[in-house]
């Protein structure tokens, strides 16, 4: 957590220690992997050598050998081709011995990412980013909730905040975050309003939030001045600047104005990979087939 010089404003604003809630969250799978004797293998496919992705992956790596799944990563090089790509995530996510498999993003830009996620078959897509994940979470017919929208959730509840008929602004319009959250957000009969880069005046929009979720990977794009008080600020957003990860809000001016902030990074950023553990769990928890929009035990 940043060092704040004014312990008024921290008073004011909590802060969300996302490691804590994420430990809770493993100390709680490792329970249940060793109740239900479940041996979990679960696989990261690493193109190129991009230092925030090689560390993505290990941390993920790490929440993994703390709970008991065994992990491995599959390193693969930048040049590789798209169709080669393909057919390595397909060749992986067949073998029997695999319950999951992670493409860590980006990837590179000649790479047609879309096409390599739908390579991973929904079974062991516990990202839920693939066509078939996606299309199946919109629908309600998926037991697993992608793991970023299930850690904002995990806030919401730690926290008691209630989001029906609240007016919610995501910034970012993206497959990773913008689009399932506001599809989540709908659900719970939240009034969602999306800005994305080619919106004009952001501050009209994100003014008038009660919730306000960032996810567009502009450093500091939001400032205090820009906010509501008293609203509830959720930092979804990463960049490397200098080496070091930024988020999407400028923490130093939200604090104080805010009621609650999750920032970037420290925030969501450990309890998506403790969420993203959660799934590969509940899929491999039980056996389930979808049909008819909903899920059903058998």
């Amino acid at each position: 957590m940043q060092a704040i010089s004014s312990s008024l404003a921290v008073n004011m604003t909590d802060i969300v220690n996302g490691k804590k809630i994420s430990e809770e969250i493993l100390n709680s799978l490792s329970k249940k992997i060793k109740q239900k004797r479940l041996k979990l293998f679960l696989v990261g496919v690493l193109v190129g050598d991009d230092p925030a992705s090689i560390a993505f992956i290990e941390k993920k790596e790490e929440a993994c050998r703390r709970i008991g799944i065994k992990f491995k990563t599959l390193k693969l090089p930048k040049s590789i081709s798209q169709e080669s790509l393909k057919e390595r995530v397909k060749a992986v996510s067949g073998e029997k011995d695999v319950n999951g498999v992670i493409v860590q993003l980006p990837l590179p830009p000649k790479i047609k990412t879309w096409e390599i996620l739908d390579a991973v078959p929904w079974q062991k897509d516990v990202d839920v980013l693939s066509g078939v994940s996606v299309g199946k979470f919109y629908n309600g017919g998926l037991p697993i909730t992608p793991p970023t929208v299930s850690s904002i959730k995990k806030i919401f509840d730690k926290y008691k905040i209630k989001i029906k008929g609240k007016n919610v602004v995501i910034i970012g319009s993206g497959r990773l975050i913008g689009r399932p959250l506001a599809v989540w957000l709908l659900k719970e009969d939240a009034t969602v309003t999306i800005v994305n880069r080619f919106t004009k005046n952001i501050s009209f929009f994100s003014k008038q939030a009660d919730i306000l979720i960032a996810g567009a990977g502009s450093p500091n794009l939001i400032k205090g001045n820009m906010l509501k008080r008293g609203s509830i600020v959720i930092d979804a957003g990463y960049s490397l600047v200098r080496g070091k990860i930024v988020g999407d809000i400028n923490l130093k001016s939200v604090l104080g104005k805010s009621k609650l902030i999750a920032p970037s990074p420290g925030g969501i950023g450990p309890i998506t990979v403790a969420c993203l553990l959660e799934n590969l769990v509940v899929l491999n928890s039980q056996k389930s087939k979808i049909g008819g929009g909903r899920v059903l035990k058998i």
